[in-house]
């Protein structure tokens, strides 16, 4: 069982556990580029190569430059308002300026990697500061109901990613200006919310009757119906970058070594899960379920529909790396039925649930806990506006905000838009 809590904002052990802890855009390895593709709605998890620069005359170049020069000065942007060194009380526990900023900067690194600028507005903020007084009560709540998490599970955790990104490691920490003990105790925590969570989920698990009921919606509103034949694939990456030989040589080592442990027996979602150096599928052992046609570069789109079912192909070489992928199955368009997408559906139930699970647990927790929240992004004045209006907003918008979640469900049934990490983004929370 796998539970993505939305709860904690941009938890840090999570970019680098994912593979994801680079600035750049990491997602771009199997997929095809496309530099035609209009659809700012589509958040599949199989990454894109980012699309090619655009280009444009020189007199059109010389023209933009002559308009730049005469076009005002944007305004300067006024001075960040100093961050305390603890911006809310749990209890005792308090939530130190320092951890809140590095979630301002993993937030604002993911902002620009889907291509938007600008810092986070104050509203951004101050849902961060928020967010993090909900993971510390739920991690209290977690704490007084018995779950165990020890800081020594969480370093083993640390120490397979040392093992298996040395380098990524050491750039992570630095960048984020972090000690590995700050890190064991996010992972601790973090760990701790989402056993906690799991443990809930399997008091109440997604019930037959509870897939079957959202199956016949989802259906009922043609969200179920494959337009085109699709394939469910696992892949495992090496990636390697430049011409260098000598490290395509350790590429194809390590994808030898990881198609040698598959083919003796070990399960390939949790070999990929490890090793792979694909952020899009790592956190899904591997999977690009419903990948059409033509959607993947050449050499891997080839394999995908040729290849037997359920068979290990030999390495291959792209201009990522090394892979080995199999294919779990193939499907031909029409309606897609319930076995077929039994797990997409219970993965997005159990999310579902497991968030209404944690919100229940961080209201009746607050209730008995002492928190003080010491930080207001934009001032105390702005937090309080802010928050009435979202009171009002909420009681006009609830029928709406209720349907939202179920909304994504089909996406999600077909595996086209489950988003690769968003914000716990992106926790180490697997399979």
């Amino acid at each position: 069982m796998r539970v993505y809590l939305m709860l904690a904002v941009a938890v840090l052990a999570a970019g680098l556990l994912a593979g994801c802890g680079g600035s750049e855009g990491q997602n771009a390895v199997v997929e095809k580029p496309d530099v035609a593709k209009t659809n700012q709605n589509d958040t599949t998890p199989i990454a894109e190569a980012p699309a090619a620069p655009e280009t444009a005359e020189p007199a059109q170049n010389a023209a933009s430059a002559e308009d730049s020069a005469a076009a005002p000065a944007p305004p300067e942007e006024p001075p960040a308002e100093p961050v305390p060194d603890v911006i809310a009380k749990v209890n005792d526990k308090e939530i130190s300026g320092k951890d809140y900023e590095r979630n301002v900067q993993q937030f604002t690194q993911m902002m620009r990697m889907q291509g938007m600028s600008g810092g986070l507005p104050d509203a951004k903020k101050r849902e961060i500061v928020e967010q993090m007084v909900n993971n510390e009560i739920l991690s209290q709540a977690a704490e007084k109901a018995g779950v165990e998490y020890t800081r020594e599970e969480a370093q083993a955790e640390i120490d397979k990613a040392k093992e298996t990104m040395p380098e990524r490691y050491e750039q992570y920490l630095k960048r984020m200006d972090m000690t590995e003990e700050e890190l064991v105790g996010l992972m601790r925590d973090q760990k701790l919310r989402q056993k906690f969570i799991e443990q809930k989920l399997e008091e109440d698990p997604v019930t037959e009757e509870e897939l079957q009921a959202e199956y016949d919606r989802l259906k009922e509103m043609g969200n179920l119906e494959r337009t085109e034949e699709t394939a469910d694939v696992q892949h495992i990456l090496s990636k390697v970058e430049g011409d260098d030989e000598a490290a395509w040589e350790e590429g194809k080592k390590k994808i030898d070594a990881a198609r040698e442990r598959i083919v003796g027996g070990e399960d390939f979602g949790e070999v990929a899960a490890e090793v792979t150096d694909d952020p899009g599928s790592k956190n899904r052992g591997g999977a690009y379920p419903g990948t059409p046609r033509g959607k993947m570069v050449p050499e891997f789109d080839e394999l995908m529909w040729s290849l037997p079912v359920g068979e290990v192909s030999e390495p291959f070489r792209t201009q990522y790396g090394w892979h080995i992928l199999k294919v779990n199955a193939r499907h031909e368009k029409g309606t897609m039925g319930l076995d077929e997408i039994r797990d997409q559906m219970t993965y997005s139930l159990e999310n579902r649930k497991g968030q209404e699970i944690a919100g229940k647990i961080i209201e009746d927790a607050r209730k008995n806990m002492k928190v003080e929240v010491l930080y207001h992004p934009g001032g105390e004045q702005a937090a309080d506006e802010a928050a009435g209006a979202e009171e009002a907003a909420g009681a006009e918008e609830a029928p709406a905000n209720a349907e939202a979640p179920a909304e994504e469900a089909p996406a999600k049934a077909e595996g086209a838009n489950e988003a690769a990490a968003p914000a716990e983004p992106e926790t180490p929370a697997e399979q």
